[in-house]
């Protein structure tokens, strides 16, 4: 095999092994965070999004089912949220029967009853 030819292969194989390493290595990957089903405090950036309220940490994204959203005073600010930590499809964009509709790209990390914990000051 030529250097050229051997070159063009390369690129294309490095990042299909970056891809296939990243995706198996997420936290978020289908439901199986290590405090699922237990209580949480997470720590992240309040955000809104049409399902509801939502904290993205580093670790973490998750939507707080209890608040439509976050007060504009803490859209983008650093919050700390408490609750249980739970894993669900029901906001997936493909149901059940194949029907597309508005949605999620797959399951999702809800907390049903998100408390704030220490608002920032206003």
């Amino acid at each position: 095999m030529s250097r050229l030819c051997i070159r063009s292969l390369f690129a294309p194989t490095l990042a299909l092994g970056l891809i296939a390493a990243c995706a198996g290595s997420s936290s978020q990957a289908g439901g199986r965070h290590r405090s699922l089903g237990k209580p949480i405090v997470l720590t992240g950036i309040a955000g809104n999004a049409k399902i509801s309220a939502h904290v993205e940490s580093p670790e973490l994204s998750v939507y707080c089912l209890n608040r439509p959203s976050w007060k504009k005073t803490l859209d983008g600010k650093r919050i700390t949220v408490r609750g249980t930590l739970e894993y669900t499809d029901a906001f997936a964009a493909t149901k059940k029967n194949g029907e597309i509709s508005q949605g999620t790209d797959g399951g999702v990390y809800v907390i049903r009853n998100c408390e704030l914990v220490d608002p920032p000051e206003e």
